[in-house]
C-alpha cells in the first residue's frame, strides 16, 4: 500500500540571486505536486536520495519566488513500485489531495501505466527516471513529459566511445524488463551497423539476489566488452559476485548503464574500479546555475548532489518555467507551455521537444576512479550535448 505525507516547504535556504518576477497569482493556495517514491525492492536503496532531491528542489524554487507568485507543496506517496499501486497513488493524489502535477521514481513499466492514466485524470506527469523509447514513441501521451535520457540517447552517447575502443564483440547482461530489453536491442543494432556483434545477451529478473548462473555463462566464453544494465541493490550483488569469478578482469572494458552510480557505488566498492558508466549529471559541471545549485545542496546535506538530485530539480525547474510562462496552473495551459519549452538549466541549454515531449539534454560518459583521498569517484571522460545524441522523433508518437 502507498502512504501519503504532506511536506511543508518552509525550510529556509540561502537565496541565490534575486527573487523572480511572476504573473498575478490565481489564488493564494500552494501548487500541489505529488511525488511517487518506491520503498521496497531493488530501487528502495535510492528512495531517500530521491525524496531529498525533491525536497530541496521544492524549497530552492520556493525561495526564488515559486511559480506565478505561488509556492509549491509536496504530496509524498510511498509504496512498492508496482504499476497498479502507482496508479492507485496517482489517483488518490489527484482526486483527494488536489495535485495537478506528478513526478516520481518511475520505472519504464510504471511510466507506461501512468501515461493513459494521466490523460484520464487530467494531470501532467513529468518523468525524471525512465529510459524506454516506447514512452516517446508508440506509448507517448499528451500529458506525459520526460526529462531523463532515453535509451536511444544513451546508446548514441556511447557510440563514439565504443568506436574509439575498436572493440567489436560484446556481451550484455540487463534487467529483465522494458528498459533492459529496449537498450540491449539498440546496442545490438548499433554493433551490427559497425560490423560488430552482441554475442551473449542475458536478462536477469529485477530483484535477483544470486547471479551465479548468469556470471558462469559470461565467464565461460567472454567477449571483449561487457555492457551491464543492472539497477539498484541488484547492482551491488552482481558487482560482488562477479569478483568471485574475476569476471570483469576477463573483459577489455566494462560499460555500465545505471549500474555504477553515486547511490550504488558504496555497496559495490572496489569491485567496480575502472568501470565506465553513463551518467546524466555530475556535480563538477562548470556553469553558474550548477555551481549555485551545488552550493545550496552542500549547505543543506553536507554532500555533493548526484544525478537523482539534479534530475528532480531540473524537472521541477521546467515546470516552474512553464507555469510562469502560462501565468496559470491550469493543466491545458501548462501542457502547452511545456511543449517546446527552452530553458537554461544546471545542465546548460535544454529543450522539451514538442514532437514527443522528450528533453533534449546532455549525457556524460564517466569512469570509476580514486580521488586524491583514495575514495571512489566518477571522472568525466566525455560530455555529449543534447542535439548530438538526440534521435529523430518517432512517427509512432501521435499523442
Amino acid at each position: 500500500m502507498w502512504t501519503k505525507t504532506f511536506l511543508s516547504a518552509a525550510l529556509a535556504l540561502a537565496l541565490i540571486g534575486p527573487t523572480r518576477e511572476a504573473g498575478k497569482a490565481e489564488d493564494a493556495g500552494p501548487i500541489k505536486v505529488a511525488f511517487l517514491a518506491i520503498d521496497s525492492g531493488p530501487f528502495a536503496a535510492s528512495m531517500q536520495d530521491n525524496i531529498n532531491g525533491m525536497k530541496l528542489a521544492i524549497d530552492y524554487i520556493n525561495d526564488q519566488g515559486g511559480a506565478n507568485a505561488r509556492k509549491f507543496q509536496l504530496v509524498l506517496e510511498t509504496g512498492d513500485g508496482t504499476p497498479s499501486s502507482a496508479i492507485v497513488a496517482a489517483t488518490r493524489a489527484v482526486q483527494q489531495d488536489g495535485a495537478q502535477f506528478i513526478l516520481g521514481m518511475f520505472s519504464s513499466s510504471i511510466a507506461a501505466a501512468l501515461v493513459p492514466k494521466a490523460n484520464a485524470l487530467g494531470v501532467l506527469v513529468i518523468d525524471p527516471w525512465s529510459q524506454s523509447d516506447d514512452l516517446i514513441g508508440k506509448g507517448c501521451g499528451p500529458n506525459y513529459f520526460r526529462t531523463s535520457t532515453s535509451n536511444s540517447m544513451i546508446v548514441n552517447a556511447v557510440k563514439t566511445f565504443v568506436k574509439q575502443t575498436a572493440i567489436l564483440n560484446w556481451d550484455a547482461i540487463s534487467v529483465d524488463y522494458t528498459s533492459g530489453h529496449d537498450l540491449s536491442a539498440k546496442f545490438k543494432q548499433f554493433l551490427s551497423d559497425i560490423g560488430g556483434k552482441l554475442v551473449a545477451n542475458l536478462f536477469a529478473p529485477l530483484g535477483t539476489s544470486d547471479f551465479g548462473s548468469y556470471i558462469s555463462q559470461l565467464s565461460a566464453t567472454p567477449s571483449e566488452g561487457l555492457l551491464v544494465t543492472i539497477f539498484g541493490t541488484d547492482s551491488a550483488a552482481f558487482a560482488k559476485q562477479q569478483a568471485q569469478f574475476a569476471l570483469f578482469k576477463k573483459y577489455k572494458l566494462v560499460l555500465g548503464n545505471g549500474f555504477t552510480t553515486p547511490p550504488t557505488i558504496g555497496g559495490e566498492g572496489d569491485f567496480v574500479l575502472g568501470v565506465y558508466e553513463t551518467l546524466s549529471y555530475h556535480f563538477s559541471l562548470s556553469n553558474p546555475k550548477n555551481e549555485a545549485f551545488v552550493k545550496v545542496y552542500r549547505d543543506r546535506y553536507k554532500a555533493n548532489p548526484d544525478y537523482i538530485d539534479a534530475d528532480m530539480y531540473v524537472a521541477l525547474e521546467l515546470l516552474r518555467a512553464a507555469i510562469d510562462n502560462a501565468r496559470s496552473t491550469e493543466v491545458s495551459a501548462v501542457r502547452a507551455a511545456l511543449s517546446g519549452l527552452k530553458a537554461n538549466t544546471i545542465y546548460g541549454d535544454v529543450e522539451l521537444r514538442a514532437a514527443d515531449h522528450q528533453l533534449v539534454r546532455q549525457e556524460l560518459l564517466t569512469q570509476v576512479v580514486r580521488d586524491e583521498d583514495g575514495k571512489l569517484t566518477f571522472a568525466i571522460k566525455a560530455n555529449l550535448d543534447g542535439p548530438s545524441i538526440m534521435p529523430a522523433p518517432n512517427p509512432l508518437c501521435k499523442e
